[in-house]
Order: structure tokens, then C-alpha cells, then sequence
């Protein structure tokens, strides 16, 4: 009766054999995800190390695939990889992609590129986030979402089980103090504008426009957005009435 194989992802009997002096070899037979079982082999300073570098090396081999995402792959080629397939689907806005080759190249790469996917491990994640929190926290929510995404990726391709980037803490905003101006301030901004508007004698080319300077008023006065100010039309102020008024109906 033929021997059962063994099941996916296990090894069998562990063998060791004497290289030379201070170095021995540990060897065992490993069935892959695929199916096929492997010999695999470490060494070591003594057997025991030889084993322990050999059992090490089993429990991380990867799933093979046929997209080179393995749980050996680096960090920086899996965010490649990544990038290449949300392109080729074409569902994602090249701006957005942008933004996501900025976040990949400002905070993600540089700290964690030369990690392997198995080394990505929840509290490197997590303390990386948080690390570009602490000065950029618009950042830091940015390349937690690059990173789920890269990370889901090497899930659906097999390399890990879980995405580790699920489990890292949420990233709080920092409150920031509310700071108002004062009426000097916004005397002196009215009247650096009007200064920057005058035409400068004796320099040639095309005056600044005098428009600046009734933008920032109104802006002040209606507490309006600079979109919703620049679609204000003549119709839409009523500067007869006892109290002036001015109505917002398009930006």
C-alpha cells in the first residue's frame, strides 16, 4: 500500500549530516502549496542549529505563483507590482496614481522597501504609520491606504493569509488650535494687496490685475469660498438695500 502523501504546507523527517568541522547540513522533504513535494535543505554551526535554520526556512517558504509575489519578495518590488496592475486596469485615475507613486516614494520606500513580505509584520507597520504621523498626518493616512492595498495584493496572489496592515491602530488627527485674525492683520493684508496692485513705475509688461483686492474683501465679509466668490454676478448683489446683500448660487 503506497504511503500517504504529506499534506500541503508540511515536512517530514528531519535528517542532518556532518559537512566538516563546525558545519552540518539539515535536509528534509517539504510539500508545496502546488502540490509537489521538495527537498530542502540549511546548515548550521551544530545540528541542532542546522535543524533550527532549516525548520526557520520551512515555515517561511512561500506559495509558488506565477506573479513572483512570494512571502520572500521585497517590499519595494510588491509595491511595483502593484502599481503596474491597478495601471493595466485602467479603474483607478492616473492622478490618483500619482498621489500613490508620491506616497510610495516620500514615506514608504525609503523606511520600508528593503523589507521582505514576511518581515512586514503588524508592529513594523504600525510603528512606521505612526512615526510619519508625528509631523505629516495627512501623510501617514496616505500610505496606509498605499500599503493596504499593496498588501492585499500579495494576499490574493498567496503570499500571505492575512493583510497586516488591517491590524494596525487607527491614526488620530491631532486637534489643532483655532487661530483667528486680528483686525490690524486684516488691515495689513487689505493694504498690502492694494500696494501690490498699484502698476510699478518705470517697469514694463502687464499690470496686475485690480480684481485681487475685491476678491479678499468679499471673501472677508461673506465668509464665502474663493470658488463660490469668483460665480458671485452683478444680479446676485443687492448693494441698494439697507443691509447689503450678496446671494451665493454657484461656484
Amino acid at each position: 500500500m503506497a504511503r500517504p502523501p504529506l499534506p500541503i504546507g508540511t515536512w517530514g523527517n528531519i535528517r542532518t549530516e556532518k559537512l566538516g568541522p563546525n558545519r552540518f547540513c539539515a535536509r528534509g522533504r517539504f510539500r508545496d502549496y502546488d502540490g509537489k513535494t521538495r527537498d530542502v535543505e540549511a546548515t548550521g554551526t551544530t545540528g541542532p542549529a542546522a535543524v533550527r535554520a532549516l525548520k526557520e526556512k520551512l515555515r517561511d517558504r512561500a506559495t509558488p505563483n506565477d506573479d513572483e509575489i512570494t512571502r520572500d519578495t521585497h517590499v519595494s518590488t510588491l509595491a511595483n507590482l502593484w502599481i503596474e496592475e491597478i495601471t493595466a486596469e485602467e479603474r483607478v485615475a492616473p492622478q490618483t496614481i500619482n498621489n500613490y507613486l508620491t506616497s510610495l516614494r516620500t514615506s514608504i520606500l525609503s523606511a520600508l522597501g528593503n523589507l521582505r513580505i514576511r518581515e512586514a509584520s503588524v508592529g513594523r507597520l504600525d510603528k512606521f504609520l505612526r512615526e510619519v504621523a508625528k509631523d505629516r498626518p495627512s501623510a501617514a493616512k496616505n500610505a496606509k491606504v498605499v500599503l493596504g492595498q499593496m498588501f492585499a495584493l500579495a494576499v490574493r496572489r498567496g503570499a500571505l493569509s492575512t493583510n497586516p496592515v488591517r491590524e494596525t491602530g487607527r491614526l488620530r488627527k491631532p486637534r489643532r488650535t483655532v487661530r483667528a485674525l486680528e483686525t490690524e492683520h486684516l488691515e495689513g493684508v487689505r493694504s498690502a494687496i492694494r500696494q501690490w496692485q498699484q502698476p510699478p513705475p518705470g517697469k514694463p509688461g502687464p499690470r496686475h490685475t485690480g480684481d485681487l483686492a475685491d476678491i479678499v474683501d468679499l471673501m472677508l465679509a461673506t465668509g464665502a469660498r474663493i470658488g463660490e466668490i469668483l460665480a458671485v454676478r452683478w444680479e446676485d448683489a443687492d448693494l441698494a438695500a439697507e443691509h447689503p446683500t450678496v446671494t451665493i448660487c454657484g461656484t
